[in-house]
Formats: C-alpha cells, sequence, structure tokens
C-alpha cells in the first residue's frame, strides 16, 4: 500500500504485545490523536483481560486489542462461554486497509487465551468500518442488542 507523505505504513505480519507508555506518547503525537486509554505494563493483565497493542513487525503500534470486561460493552451480560473481544485501528491509519490484518491478529491472540469460550464482539450498528473490520476477522452475526439507548450487533466466532 503506497503512503501518502508524511504517514507511515505498517509492515506485516501483526502481532499482540502489551501497551506500553511509549504506545501512548506514540498516540498522542499522531496526526490525528484519539482519546484512548493506554494503560502502562507495569502491572500486566491477564492473558485474557484487559488492554493489549496491536503491533507490526517493526513493533510500531498498529492498533489495539481489548478482552474481557474491558472490550463488554457497558450493560452487556459477562459469560463463562463467552470471551468478549474489541478492536480499533489507530486514526491516522483509518481507511487506509489495514483493519482487516490487525483484527486477524487480534482474533488469533484472543482465540490462543479463550480456553475454549466463543469470541464474542458487539459494534454500534452505525459504524460501518468496525462492522466490515469485524466481517474481515471472522466474526459473524450472532443476534442484536442496545443498551443505553443505542443499538449493537452482536457478532460471534466459535471456539478455536
Amino acid at each position: 500500500m503506497a503512503a501518502a507523505r508524511g504517514q507511515w505504513e505498517p509492515e506485516p505480519p501483526f502481532g499482540v504485545r502489551q501497551l506500553t507508555i511509549e504506545d501512548g506518547l506514540d498516540l498522542a503525537m499522531a496526526p490525528q490523536p484519539a482519546a484512548w486509554q493506554v494503560y502502562d505494563a507495569l502491572q500486566p493483565f491477564p492473558p485474557d483481560e484487559g488492554y493489549w497493542a496491536v503491533a507490526d513487525a517493526r513493533g510500531r503500534l498498529v492498533g489495539y486489542c481489548c478482552l474481557g470486561e474491558a472490550a463488554r460493552v457497558a450493560g452487556a451480560q459477562a459469560s463463562p462461554a463467552i470471551l468478549d473481544v474489541a478492536i480499533g485501528i489507530r486514526p491516522d491509519l483509518a481507511g487506509r486497509g489495514w483493519a482487516g490484518q490487525l483484527g486477524r491478529a487480534a482474533v488469533g491472540y484472543a482465540t490462543s487465551v479463550a480456553g475454549g469460550r466463543r469470541l464474542r464482539t458487539m459494534v454500534a450498528d452505525w459504524n460501518a468500518g468496525g462492522l466490515r473490520a469485524a466481517g474481515q476477522s471472522g466474526f459473524t452475526p450472532a443476534g442484536e442488542a442496545s443498551f443505553d439507548r443505542q443499538r449493537y450487533l452482536v457478532l460471534e466466532q466459535p471456539p478455536g
């Protein structure tokens, strides 16, 4: 993929690692900063909980994945048979065709720590890009839910 002037292009393959303070600084200095909540890795999350970085082959932050409670939409019920997953691409890479690869890396990691649970993600019905990325990551429609007057599409994957 050709980079626009002043933009960098991620280098596959993508992998998942702990978020760092440097990731937060990198995001804050991005041309299109985001209001992400980046946690320091001084006290790491359990492998199936919290916020994780999705990085390219050079270790550069491409996006994130959240697992467990951190990924669950407020008001949604937890289930011992389900691991909630949320993914996001850094704003300066959005719309450039990288969400599918980012999502597949996040799903690969989530599957590896799910312990036989199904993966579930909930995407706001207005978020066409998020729905497209979820589909590219292997999620399929499983229903709809509403929380706090927002409609979500519920998408799942079978246990890995």
